[in-house]
């Protein structure tokens, strides 16, 4: 049988391969070479390759020879991913795979045919649109994909202008608008297709919304083309009012970023939209309630409804918070926490003072039903607590609150609900899309299902087997067989029936293993699913086809979830005894993966899991979960968690030393200076081993140190762990650290290398990397000031001896679990390859830092790796990744509160923009600098930018530009940085 690779080329390139169908995706390739090779290849899928061509392609400068033996090891690398899907001969190359891109191209051929008719085109060219995933081989640069994503890119936007068109012929304004916001938003600058926007508009009723479309275009043409609107787009808006003021800027979003189209409810979407932009304006009625049955689409309108919320409409902020896995409203403030970004150890102060300051912000709460009647009191710290938000909730219930407004999420229509099965119906048995398959079956089918969303997905599942005819026949006698009161509340039983009905429709060992998947909480992956559920690969194959489970590609692993609804029935279906057995099961899986460190990126895509596991497992098992994941807590700021258990932990009486300490060190992480301080203490005062006693010294040496300055008391307990164990390594490179940070170089340089020396004789090679990545910026700090002496031969030397301080820093990091280290190591190398003037060094360091901390989801380390390495791309004169990188990096910043970062993001950034737009920020820049009190170092380090800015505008719009800056809030400085 011919083995083909599904492949992805628009928005991304990921590849399912063919060994492993639907359980892993390769989206990294051994190099880019590699990469843009089976681009190439699977862009002309199944159409053979010479071998001669594809060496001049992408070898051009190696001898033939070379070129061939690099062609074989990057073919040998595919075929490590993609087995036979990689057909060669001693001529040809030929990748056998399905595209994206075939669709595309074949859904617009279609579109294009003169026999079909209107409605059949129209079907045609939505079905390009929702394959039209992005612009192809976004990351890839090779000369070949340019001209390619062009003419794909005016391809989709002529589509999109086709089906504006149609709907507005149609008498169907909102889907026209919906067609043509698309368009504008795909080519900004191109003034015919935003002129149609404008004249829908009008036509709309919307002339505001007209005019702010008018000044955008006005103002972009000007911009970046030195031009103006032609006569007749001027006349479209001669008639309408002058805007009162400018377009507002794009929102930062944190919304979850959907690949399916949504279907349908374009009337309902738009009230949603207006509603909440009526809200925002009128500063009442702030909370609107998108409730209704489970599986009808909430949480599919909602995000919907963020998106278009983002653009146009005055927000700063919106975000999307997922409370499924809250169940009081202490989890709810903390998840807040999370979804927002922040670290404290105060979570519902911390989130008001954000929202606050980062108003007008949306939120959208996403499952509230389960928090009442706590949710109520959540909504209410909310809205009072910043008078400039919006919040978009979604629940089965109202909220019943006295400002609230509901809206009620109904079922689909039955056009849009039988357009919903056909398209996921599609991707089970594609000939459905070309043949007329029996209408009035479909229409029977969705009126049984009531024209529930989830419910449809399920049935288009059996598509390949079961006729629609048969579907509805058997979801009718499913239903029947429900108990009587299941069968009241008819959607409710209606989306029973069709679970009970997909789930009967199972062999028996299918179905017990979907059942016993309901034990998992955020998701699972393979391995649990195997150990707790007795679940195989292969099961979960099938279950993933039967639209029963649901999947998520994160690099190379596969990540499966039930949906809320499938997982109540599960938990509802499961016996008593057998949902005790496996609640057991996986704690006592989850404790394993603990204890046996698994790496950092699978305990954090395990926090749900875990987070049950802690809140439900014995004492004797909460305990050891405490200690093995104390690390992991403290190195990706798990506060949620690590306040969990040690609440949980402190809850009994006369607790084990071992468990004090560990719960002080987490109040420590968590900056709950006075309890951690407090638990180390009485730690202290218990009989301890020496051990204990050591390592309590130790935490509250590193305490005074880090979150109170207090160097004399982080001294003395940094010497009263040395004095019970002189060889503590640990303690030597607080010790050496803090005299690095006082300036004692000298000192620094003495303990540190005796850390070292200890550290190696005791085989610690994790604490050895430490201290050799704290040595090292001593000989750097020495370099850098050698270099202003001019001495430069003792310059050089002490690069040297720091770049041999790193180089074994980095040999003895090799574990997964040393990621954090690795991470600061590698931006030191970045910094110091920098001060040597190795660019190649720097950009190499400085990208791996930003993969690091990608991966471990530490976002402080990400900003200040993204800023590095953005000062090395402007070198290599990328300007605009520069920006991309420093607007990144200024984001996370000003969302973490570092204040005198941001006052320099904005000069770094500024230096770069048009001198109207620096001055502003510098103005901005000096104000903030000033509130810190270090305005005169300031003033001197940047005097060169303010001087260059004011030569370029003259002294008088200069200040007048810095002048409006100083007087400028943070949010919207800000703002102004991350957009200009």
């Amino acid at each position: 049988m011919e083995s083909r690779v599904q492949v992805t080329l628009l928005g991304s390139l990921a590849a399912v391969p063919a060994n492993a169908p639907g359980l892993s995706s390769v989206t990294h390739f051994r190099t880019q070479k590699t990469a843009t090779l089976f681009a190439f290849l699977a862009f002309h899928a199944c159409v053979p390759q010479s071998r001669e061509e594809l060496c001049a392609r992408f070898w051009p400068d190696s001898e033939l020879d070379q070129a061939r033996m690099s062609l074989r090891t990057a073919l040998s690398s595919l075929r490590k991913d993609f087995g036979e899907a990689i057909v060669t001969d001693k001529t040809n190359v030929t990748l056998q795979a399905t595209t994206d891109l075939q669709q595309f191209e074949l859904a617009t051929h279609r579109a294009s045919l003169s026999s079909l008719s209107g409605q059949e085109r129209v079907e045609s060219l939505r079905l390009s649109i929702e394959v039209y995933g992005g612009p192809l081989l976004p990351s890839l640069y090779d000369e070949w994909i340019f001209p390619e994503r062009d003419r794909l890119a005016s391809a989709q936007l002529a589509a999109l202008c086709a089906l504006a068109r149609w709907h507005e012929r149609l008498g169907e304004p909102i889907r026209a608008l919906d067609y043509a916001h698309r368009a504008a938003a795909a080519d900004p600058l191109n003034e015919p297709i935003r002129a149609d926007l404008i004249r829908l508009l009008i036509v709309a009723s919307r002339p505001a919304e007209a005019r702010r479309q008018f000044d955008g275009l006005e103002q972009a043409l000007l911009q970046q083309l030195g031009a103006e609107p032609i006569a007749s787009t001027r006349a479209l808006v001669s008639d309408l009012p002058a805007a009162c003021e400018p377009a507002p800027p794009a929102a930062l979003v944190n919304l979850p970023q959907l690949r399916d189209r949504f279907r349908g409810r374009q009337e309902l979407l738009s009230d949603v939209v207006q509603r909440i932009a009526d809200a925002l304006s009128s500063k009442t009625m702030r909370l609107v309630t998108l409730f209704g049955p489970g599986g009808i689409g909430k949480t599919r309108l909602s995000i919907e409804v963020g998106h278009r919320l983002a653009v146009g409409y005055g927000f700063a902020e919106v975000h999307f918070v997922g409370l499924a896995g809250a169940t009081t409203s202490v989890q709810a403030w903390e998840v807040l926490v999370e979804a927002l970004g922040l670290t404290s150890s105060k979570p519902r102060e911390s989130v008001q003072d954000y929202v606050r300051a980062h108003s007008p912000c949306l939120l959208i709460l996403d499952n509230l039903e389960q928090l009442l009647p706590d949710g109520v009191a959540l909504v209410e710290g909310l809205l009072s607590g910043a008078p400039d938000i919006v919040i978009l909730a979604t629940s089965r219930h109202r909220l019943a609150l006295p400002d609230e407004q509901l809206i009620a999420v109904g079922a689909l229509l039955e056009d849009d609900a039988i357009a919903l099965y056909r398209d996921r119906a599609r991707s089970v048995a594609p000939e459905l899309f070309s043949s007329s398959t029996d209408e009035p079956a479909l229409r029977e089918l969705v009126t049984v299902l009531d024209g529930l969303p989830l419910a449809i997905e399920l049935a288009a599942a059996w598509a390949g087997t079961l006729t629609p005819s048969e579907q509805a026949r058997q979801v009718r006698a499913s239903r029947l067989a429900l108990p009587e009161d299941a069968r009241k509340d008819p959607r409710h039983a209606s989306m029973t029936a069709a679970i009970a009905w997909s789930a009967e429709l199972l062999e028996p060992a299918l179905r017990d293993a979907f059942l016993r998947l309901s034990v998992f909480q955020g998701g699972w992956e393979a391995d649990a699913a195997h150990t707790v559920c007795a679940a195989s690969r292969g099961a979960l194959a099938s279950l993933r086809d039967r639209a029963l489970i649901r999947t998520e590609s994160l690099g190379t692993t596969l990540r499966f979830s039930l949906h809320r609804n499938l997982q109540d029935f599960g938990q509802a279906t499961l016996a008593p005894q057998e949902k005790a057995e496996l609640i057991e099961r996986h704690q006592q899986f989850f404790l394993r993966l603990a204890e046996d460190k698994a790496d950092v990126g699978r305990l954090h895509r395990e926090r749900e899991n875990l987070t049950a596991a802690v809140a439900t497992s014995p004492q004797s098992m909460l305990f050891r979960f405490g200690l093995a994941l104390e690390e992991h807590w403290v190195s990706s700021g798990a506060l949620v968690e690590a306040r969990l258990w040690w609440e949980r932990a402190l809850e009994g009486s006369n607790l084990p030393a071992a468990i004090l300490i560990t719960a002080g060190r987490l109040a420590f992480a968590n900056n709950e200076t006075t309890q951690a301080e407090s638990l180390l203490l009485q730690a202290l005062e218990q009989e301890l081993t020496n051990t204990e006693r050591v390592r309590t010294h130790y935490l509250l040496s590193q305490l005074y140190h880090t979150l109170t300055s207090d160097f004399s008391r982080a001294r003395n307990h940094g010497e009263q762990a040395l004095i019970l164990q002189p060889d503590h390594v640990p303690s030597l490179v607080t010790l050496g650290l803090i005299a690095r940070k006082q300036g004692a170089l000298d000192e620094a340089e003495t303990l540190l290398t005796h850390a070292i020396s200890d550290a190696e004789a005791q085989g610690l090679t994790a604490l050895a990397a430490q201290a050799w990545n704290g040595l090292g910026p001593v000989f750097h700090l020495r370099a850098a000031a050698l270099e202003d002496q001019g001495k430069l031969v003792e310059f050089e030397w002490a690069c040297g001896r720091a770049r041999e301080c790193y180089n074994r820093a980095l040999t003895l990091v090799s574990s997964e679990g040393q990621e954090a280290l690795r991470l600061r190591v590698r931006i030191n190398q970045g910094s110091l390859a920098g001060l040597c003037h190795d660019l190649d060094g720097a950009e190499q360091a400085y990208s791996e830092a930003v993969a690091l901390a990608e991966k471990m989801g530490d976002i402080r380390m990400l900003a200040y790796a993204q800023a590095n390495l953005s000062v090395v791309l402007l070198l290599r004169g990328n300007r605009d990744e520069y920006l991309r990188l420093q607007r990144a990096s200024l984001a996370i910043k000003h969302r973490l509160g570092i204040v005198q970062d941001v006052a320099l993001a904005f000069i770094e950034i500024g230096k770069q923009l048009a001198p109207e737009v620096a001055a502003v920020l510098y103005g901005a820049a000096t104000t903030l600098r000033s509130q810190m009190g270090e305005l005169d170092l300031w003033a001197v380090r940047h005097a060169q930018n303010y001087e260059d800015c004011c030569r370029a505008l003259g002294e008088t719009a200069y200040n007048a530009a810095f002048t409006k800056g100083a007087e400028l809030t943070l949010e919207r400085a800000v703002t102004l940085a991350l957009q200009a």
